[in-house]
């Protein structure tokens, strides 16, 4: 079990602090974007316009860390030996063996547009869904990118709208899980956020998985409390 509840963690756990002003291959753009607000989408080439065209009207979208993962996708892809292994699981289970989440369904609008016209797309689309953690639940792959999305410089955010995405997100692989988020807003969610709930302690277990945490993080124990099977 995951920190003793009934959530299974896979072998592998990595998490890729994406920089608070959002790089991605020489890039740099904002990162957390309410689409009530589309002024604030960056253009290209972050976003094409025909990209924009499909974003919904209201939900959050995280541009730099979208093409982060589309970035680390295309690394993971490159390797002859994940490549061995995920056509060994794809022809085994006849089921998608990576999958790409998020909290939230706006992002997931915007990594599937942006997958979708990778170079990669046309040999390794069938090996590729992307979803919302919510969505998939009771649901298991081979591996797991995950999107955090919040990047909020000056408050504490949760992650989604049922308290138990984080968990979802460490869960949901069976052999790895690379997630890519704002090291900071995690950080600004252990620090002032409802120090026992669920998402505040798995916001701590991802930090400790950070390459370079931030700083004045409290050294707080890591509790267990009852929850639902997931």
């Amino acid at each position: 079990t995951l920190l003793d509840r009934p959530y299974r963690a896979p072998s592998v756990m990595r998490f890729v602090p994406v920089p608070a002003q959002g790089r991605s291959q020489g890039r740099t753009g904002p990162l957390e974007v309410d689409l009530h607000e589309p002024e604030r989408l960056p253009g290209p080439p972050w976003l094409p316009p025909e990209v924009r065209a499909q974003l919904p009207a209201s939900g959050l979208v995280n541009p730099a860390e979208a093409c982060a993962i589309v970035d680390l996708l295309a690394e993971l892809l490159a390797d002859p030996l994940t490549v061995a292994e995920g056509e060994r699981m794809y022809r085994e289970s006849g089921m998608p063996p990576i999958a790409v989440l998020t909290p939230y369904a706006a992002q997931a609008v915007l990594l599937r547009e942006l997958l979708c016209r990778a170079e990669f797309h046309p040999r390794f689309g069938e090996w590729l869904e992307v979803s919302t953690l919510d969505e998939y639940r009771q649901r298991e792959c081979w591996f797991a990118v995950v999107s955090l999305t919040r990047s909020a410089p000056q408050r504490v955010v949760s992650y989604g709208e049922m308290g138990d995405e984080l968990a979802l997100a460490l869960s949901r692989a069976t052999h790895r899980v690379v997630l890519v988020g704002d090291a900071a807003t995690l950080g600004r969610r252990v620090q002032r956020g409802e120090p026992r709930s669920l998402e505040a302690e798995m916001a701590r277990l991802l930090l400790s998985l950070c390459p370079e945490p931030p700083a004045e993080i409290p050294s707080r124990p890591i509790r267990s409390r009852e929850s639902s099977t997931v």
